[in-house]
């Protein structure tokens, strides 16, 4: 469904942010 197109890219980008701050 659309709600699964939405969420999908946000839990990559919560996931690239986290990964982002670890790396710093």
């Amino acid at each position: 469904e659309a709600a699964l197109e939405v969420e999908l890219p946000v839990f990559l980008v919560l996931l690239f942010l986290l990964v982002g701050e670890d790396s710093s």
